[in-house]
C-alpha cells in the first residue's frame, strides 16, 4: 500500500470529491495506523491501570471477538476503515467492511441495517453467577456492566472471556459510561433488521 499510496489516493479523491492531497493523506493515515497497531499488538497481553475513581483499578483483558463489522462514511472511507481494520486485526479478529453507498468504488454488500445502542440499565439479584452472565449477555446492548460479589472466583469469572460481554466490566462498583485511562469498546453484537 505504501508504494501505491499516490495512485490509491488519486482514486479515493476521484470517488469522494476531495483534492488529491487529501486522498493521498487518507491512504497515508491508513498506513500509519497499521504501523501503530502492529506495535500495539505486542502490548495486548492485559494490564492493570489506575482508574480515575479513587480506590479502583482497571484490568484490561483482550478477548478476540471473531468477525468485526466496519461501516464507513463517504468522506473518510479509507482512514476510518484503516483505523478499525488495523486494531481489529491486532486484537486477533477478522473484519468485514461496508463503505457508504455514495462511494460505489469502495462499497461492499450491506452488513447490517440498524445499530442499536440505547442507554439501558438493568438491575437484578441472582442466586447463581451463570444466570447473571446469561441475562447480561442475552441482550444486544451493553456499554458497561457491574457485579457485586464477595467471592473472588465470581469476580474472575465475570471479567474473564466467558463472563460479561460488555465493553466496560466492573466489580463492586457502579457502571460508568467510560474510563479515561482505559481502552474503549464493547463486544456486543449490534441488532440488525431483517
Amino acid at each position: 500500500m505504501y508504494f501505491q499510496r499516490v495512485e490509491l489516493g488519486a482514486l479515493f479523491s476521484l470517488e469522494m470529491g476531495k483534492i488529491k492531497t487529501e486522498g493521498v493523506g487518507e491512504v497515508q493515515e491508513f498506513i500509519d495506523i497499521c504501523d501503530y497497531a502492529v506495535g500495539l499488538s505486542r502490548m495486548m497481553s492485559g494490564r492493570v491501570v489506575t482508574s480515575e475513581r479513587v480506590g479502583h483499578s482497571i484490568l484490561e483483558v483482550p478477548n478476540p471477538l471473531g468477525v468485526i463489522g466496519v461501516l464507513t462514511v463517504f468522506n473518510f472511507t479509507v482512514a476510518v476503515y484503516g483505523w478499525n481494520l488495523s486494531f481489529s486485526l491486532a486484537a486477533g479478529n477478522a473484519t468485514a467492511w461496508e463503505s457508504s453507498h455514495t462511494t460505489p468504488l469502495c462499497a461492499r454488500d450491506k452488513i447490517w441495517c440498524t445499530e442499536t445502542f440505547p442507554p439501558i440499565l438493568n438491575v437484578a439479584i441472582f442466586d447463581h453467577l451463570d444466570q447473571a452472565i446469561e441475562w447480561n449477555n442475552s441482550v444486544p446492548q451493553g456499554l458497561s456492566s457491574s457485579l457485586w460479589t464477595r467471592d473472588l472466583r465470581n469476580a474472575g469469572q465475570w471479567i474473564g472471556p466467558n463472563g460479561s460481554d460488555a465493553g466496560i466490566v466492573n466489580i463492586n462498583v457502579g457502571n460508568s459510561g467510560a474510563e479515561i485511562s482505559a481502552a474503549f469498546g464493547g463486544n456486543k453484537v449490534r441488532a440488525a433488521e431483517n
